[in-house]
């Protein structure tokens, strides 16, 4: 066996040959292929800046910061993210942790308005060595004042029980989470765990007005972080399938709870307001 690397052009592609598997499919299922996230649609630090206004700063080597760096130019964020390396010292001696707060006070001092939220977004390596961000940002959230959330770029847990795709929507919600007492309840429904907001002209609108919910809202749609904010006053979630992990970060901050909730129902939906909503949601095979 010839120990040659193997590789095939999108030029020389031909639709008939066997390497395409059948019906001239480009991927198919005996092809080895890799598509990473970073190089293109939703990775974490896209799906990071979904929150209106906020701020990244992503600590990680340059060989892994260079993926966001390029995505964000790509993509227009770059005004929204700063970066941090770390070298092969820092890991060693874990003295990239203390610089953080140093290089958040050089962000700050440099940006135009303060943000209202800011994410601090380590990579795989920082999760090997077991480095403890989520003390990092409570320590910064009650020195400056605004909430700091982290949040992970870590493919090594693909497989595990809070795949990265899970992670980043409880890093999103968890700013919810962040202003205590502040909760007034209302006839409104969160829908969390997609990417574009629903299109506007869409039946599910209507469906919801006429099951009682004042107003439907998702974190795709808002274009100011106090919109977003208003998600954590609703009293129902819908939560598109996969991503069910990430209810129990918005329960915290916007208790679903079916008890002493009492919106105006229609007819049309009989049973107690909690079968209704199961009912309604089922429609779409999401969850609450």
């Amino acid at each position: 066996m010839k120990k040659e690397l193997y590789h095939l052009t999108i030029a020389n592609l031909d639709p008939a040959a066997p390497e395409l598997g059948t019906k001239g499919k480009v991927v198919s299922g005996p092809c080895l292929h890799y598509s990473a996230p970073s190089a293109g649609g939703w990775g974490i630090v896209r799906t990071a800046m979904l929150v209106p206004e906020s701020v990244l700063l992503f600590v990680a080597p340059h060989g892994c910061g260079r993926h966001g760096s390029v995505s964000s130019v790509q993509l227009g964020l770059r005004s929204r993210i700063r970066y941090m390396d770390i070298t092969e010292e820092d890991l060693v001696l874990g003295s990239h942790m203390d610089r953080i707060p140093a290089v958040v006070e050089d962000i700050l001092s440099c940006l135009p308005k303060r943000p209202p939220a800011f994410f601090i977004c380590a990579s795989c390596i920082d999760d090997l060595l077991a480095s403890d961000y989520k003390n990092l940002c409570f320590r910064l959230t009650e020195r400056y004042g605004l909430p700091f959330v982290d949040c992970h770029m870590n493919p090594i847990t693909a497989n595990s029980s809070m795949p990265p795709a899970l992670n980043i929507q409880r890093s999103l919600y968890d700013f919810l989470c962040k202003e205590k007492n502040t909760r007034v309840p209302k006839d409104t429904l969160n829908v969390v765990g997609h990417f574009s907001p629903i299109n506007p002209n869409s039946e599910f609108f209507s469906l919801m007005n006429e099951a009682g919910f004042e107003k439907v809202l998702q974190l795709s749609a808002c274009q100011t972080f106090e919109q977003f904010m208003e998600m954590r006053h609703s009293s129902v979630i819908w939560v598109f399938p996969g991503i069910k992990s990430s209810s129990a970060t918005i329960r915290k901050g916007s208790a679903v709870a079916m008890k002493g909730w009492r919106p105006s129902w229609n007819e049309k939906f009989p049973g107690s307001p909690a079968t209704r909503v199961a009912w309604i949601v089922s429609l779409s095979g999401g969850g609450v």
